[in-house]
C-alpha cells in the first residue's frame, strides 16, 4: 500500500513537472537558436535547423525562432519559420501571422500586412497585437476601419486599455494633437512606463510644458529607473525658465544610475539651465563637455562654444571671452554670423574698459580689426561695423584732433544715405556722424560753412537737434 502510495505521488509530481521541463526546454531552444542567429557561423543556418527539428509540433518555439530571424533582419527566414508554425494542425496560431504580417510590413506591403493581421485577429481573439497592428496599418487608407479594429478589441478585450493603441497609432502617425486627446482618456496608473514617455514627449513637442512638468513631477516616483521622464521634465523647467527646479531634475536624471547615456541634448539643456541659474562654473563645465560630445553635431557645439563665451562675458572674464569667441568663430567658419564676429569685437571693446595706457590702445585696436572683418565679410552689417570702427576711433583720438573716426563716419554717411527708407536705428547713426563733422569741422579745422552744411543735414532730419541749431545761428 505504502509503495503504492508513493509511486501515485510520483506520477503527480511528473504529470506537474513535465510542462515546465518542456517548456524550460523550449526556452533553452529559443534562447540558443537566436544567440546562432546573431553569430557570424557560416553553418549558423543549419545548426537552427537542428535545434528546431525537435520542436516541429510546437508553433510558438517555430515562431519564437522566426522572431528571432526577423530581428536580425533575415525576413525570409522569418517567415519560413513563421509559416512553419502554421503548418497543419497549427493554422490557428495567432502570433506565427503577427510575425507574417510584420514581414509584409517590412516589405513595403500593406495590403498583405493586412491580410496576416486579420488572421491573427480571427485566430487569437484576446491578443491585442493583431488588433493593434490592424489598426496602424489601416490608418493610414482607412481610419474608420481602423477604429472598428480598436472596439472589435475593446470588446474582445474588455480591460485592455484600448485608448492606449489609439493614440499609439496618432503618436506614430505625428498627429500629436489626437494622441495627446486619447492618451489623456488612460489612467496614467495603468500606463506602461514607455507608454507614459511617449505621452510626456507628445506634450513635449507640442510644448505643453506646464502639463508635462505635472505628470513629470509624478511619473519620476512612479517610473524611478526611466531616464526620459526627468529629461523631459527638466527639459520643459528650462523652457519655463524655471532654472532652479530645471537643475533639480536634471541632477535626478545625471544621478539616475551609471548607465544612462548621456545625450547631447541633456548637456545642452543642463548648460543653460545652469547659466540661467547663474551657476557660471557650472555652465562652463557642463557647456565644455558638451564642445567635447563625440555625437553632439556641429550645431551643439557651436551653441556650446557661443555660450561659453556669454558665461565668461557675463562674469566680466573679458580675456576668457575673448579666448572663446576665437574658438567659436574658428570653428564655425563661414556659418559665423556678423552677431557672432561683433561679439568678438565688443569682448575686445569691454575689456578695453577695463585697462589703461597701451594695453587699452593695443584691445580697441584689436576690436577695430575684427569690426573691419565684419564689414568685409558681411556688407550686410558694414554699416553697423563702420560705426563701431568710428566710435572706436573716438577713443583713440578722444580730442579729435587727429581725425581719425572721420573716415569711418564718412563711409556710415554714405551707407545710410544710399537707402532713401532707412531705419529709426540708421537715422541715429546718420545724426551722429553728421554730428561729428560738423564739430570736427568747427572746432578743428575752423571751417564755419562746412560746419553750417552738416548741421543743416541734420536739422533736415531732427529740426529740434540743438547743437546743429546753435551752429546754423552762427
Amino acid at each position: 500500500m505504502k509503495t503504492i502510495k508513493y509511486l501515485f505521488i510520483g506520477a503527480l509530481m511528473l504529470s506537474v513537472a513535465a510542462p515546465a521541463m518542456a517548456q524550460s526546454e523550449a526556452d533553452e531552444a529559443v534562447k540558443n537558436a537566436t544567440n546562432i542567429i546573431k553569430s557570424n557561423a557560416p553553418d549558423k543556418d543549419k545548426q537552427v535547423t537542428a535545434i528546431a527539428k525537435g520542436f516541429k509540433k510546437d508553433p510558438k518555439t517555430l515562431t519564437a525562432i522566426g522572431r528571432a530571424y526577423f530581428n536580425a533582419g533575415n525576413k525570409e527566414k522569418a517567415l519560413e519559420y513563421a509559416n512553419m508554425a502554421v503548418a497543419g494542425k497549427n493554422k490557428n496560431y495567432g502570433e506565427a501571422y503577427i510575425l507574417m504580417g510584420d514581414v509584409a510590413t517590412l516589405n513595403d506591403n500593406p495590403g498583405e500586412a493586412a491580410n496576416c493581421y486579420q488572421q491573427a485577429m480571427y485566430f487569437d481573439k484576446t491578443n491585442p497585437e493583431g488588433y493593434r497592428r490592424y489598426a496602424y496599418i489601416m490608418s493610414k487608407v482607412s481610419p474608420k476601419e481602423s477604429a472598428n479594429a480598436l472596439e472589435q478589441l475593446r470588446q474582445a478585450v474588455p480591460d485592455y486599455p484600448v485608448d492606449i493603441i489609439a493614440a499609439e497609432i496618432y503618436d506614430n502617425a505625428g498627429d500629436k494633437k489626437n494622441a495627446i486627446a486619447y492618451y489623456e482618456k488612460v489612467d496614467r496608473n495603468k500606463m506602461k512606463d514607455n507608454q507614459f514617455v511617449n505621452y510626456l514627449t507628445c506634450l513635449f513637442f507640442t510644448q505643453n510644458y506646464d502639463k508635462l512638468i505635472e505628470h513629470g513631477e509624478w511619473g519620476v516616483t512612479k517610473f524611478p529607473a526611466a531616464p526620459a521622464i526627468p529629461r523631459l521634465t527638466f527639459y520643459s523647467y528650462t523652457e519655463k525658465k524655471n532654472y532652479p527646479k530645471a537643475m533639480e531634475f536634471a541632477n535626478k536624471l545625471f544621478n539616475i544610475s551609471d548607465s544612462v547615456k548621456i545625450l547631447p541634448y541633456d548637456l545642452q539643456y543642463y548648460g543653460h539651465a545652469a547659466m540661467g541659474n547663474k551657476d557660471y562654473a557650472k555652465a562652463i563645465e557642463i557647456f565644455n563637455k558638451l564642445a567635447e560630445h563625440p555625437d553632439a553635431n556641429k550645431g551643439a557645439k557651436l551653441d556650446a562654444l557661443k555660450n561659453i563665451a556669454d558665461t565668461y562675458g557675463e562674469q566680466e572674464n573679458y580675456t576668457a571671452a575673448i579666448d572663446a569667441w576665437k574658438k567659436y568663430l574658428n570653428v564655425a567658419g563661414d556659418e559665423a554670423s556678423a552677431i557672432d564676429i561683433a561679439s568678438l569685437g565688443s569682448a575686445y571693446m569691454y575689456y578695453s574698459q577695463t585697462l589703461s595706457g597701451d594695453a587699452k590702445t593695443n584691445a580697441l585696436k584689436e576690436s577695430d580689426k575684427v569690426f573691419a572683418d565684419l564689414a568685409a565679410k558681411k556688407p550686410k552689417a558694414a554699416e553697423f561695423a563702420y560705426f563701431q570702427r568710428a566710435r572706436i576711433a573716438g577713443q583713440l583720438d578722444p580730442t579729435s584732433q587727429q581725425g581719425l573716426a572721420k573716415p569711418f563716419y564718412d563711409k556710415v554717411i554714405e551707407l545710410v544715405t544710399a537707402n532713401s527708407n532707412y531705419d529709426p536705428t540708421s537715422k541715429g547713426r546718420l545724426i551722429q556722424a553728421y554730428h561729428y563733422n560738423m564739430s570736427y569741422a568747427l572746432i578743428i579745422q575752423k571751417d564755419s560753412a562746412t560746419a553750417k552744411s552738416y548741421a543743416a543735414k541734420i536739422l533736415a532730419i531732427d529740426p529740434d537737434f540743438e547743437p546743429a541749431k546753435q551752429v546754423s545761428n552762427m
